[in-house]
């Protein structure tokens, strides 16, 4: 069983007292096409729709109706977020894919970007929106306080430097193409990375640190 709760805002052309059942009709109809059996209801100002799947049915074949699902909801004319909970069995569970479903559209409305997004697709985001805010700003001062100290300090930009390089995993070419700039310039500022941090980001322990502070850090962001 899975929960998706639709955020009830007014759409293009459509007057705002009638934009929750147009966002009702829209659902059950991308539900329809992508031959999902779902109960649409409205809860607590929002719209909820609770989908089921056969009992028997493959993994992959969900996968697949809930990416075909994601595209319509991604192709609606008007301004809404959706969260997909993720899949459970029997009514007991329903509450959980409903508090999955919440933060799915806690992390859209933090991204500030995007319509749908799948419990199941978070990764490591989930964790953090349950984390404690000020240990995950601790664990980036720890990490990388001293770099984002020396580029306020002196204009720099190592730290995009060091997210790039981390985004492009840790790949030569496609840094200094993402960036513009020229190899002996990327090689400089990791060295200059290492040096202001004491660390070596050819050690897997060091890099790891490093890859999860910049990316709680990007999550902090926003």
């Amino acid at each position: 069983m899975l929960i998706c709760e639709y955020t009830q805002t007014a759409t293009p052309g459509i007057q705002e007292q009638f934009a929750s059942e147009a966002c009702m009709k829209w659902l059950e109809q991308a539900l329809k096409e992508v031959t999902i059996k779902g109960l649409v209801a409205h809860r607590r100002g929002a719209i909820v729709a609770f989908l089921s799947f056969p009992s028997d049915a493959e993994k992959r074949t969900i996968d697949s109706k809930l990416t075909r699902f994601s595209t319509r909801i991604n192709q609606f004319p008007g301004a809404i977020k959706v969260g997909i909970g993720r899949l459970e069995e029997g009514f007991i569970r329903i509450n959980q894919s409903y508090n999955d479903a919440r933060q799915c559209i806690r992390l859209l409305k933090k991204k500030k970007s995007g319509k749908v997004y799948r419990f199941s697709s978070g990764g490591i985001d989930h964790l953090l929106m349950n984390h404690d805010p000020d240990e995950l700003k601790l664990f980036v001062e720890d990490h990388l306080g001293l770099l984002l100290e020396y580029d306020a300090r002196k204009h720099k930009e190592l730290l995009k430097t060091l997210l790039v390089y981390l985004e492009h995993n840790r790949n030569l070419q496609e840094t200094t193409e993402a960036l513009t700039i020229h190899h002996n310039t990327l090689y400089y500022r990791i060295n200059q990375i290492e040096s202001i941090l004491s660390v070596k980001l050819s050690h897997s322990e060091d890099w790891m640190n490093l890859a999860m502070a910049c990316r709680i850090y990007q999550f902090l962001q926003g």
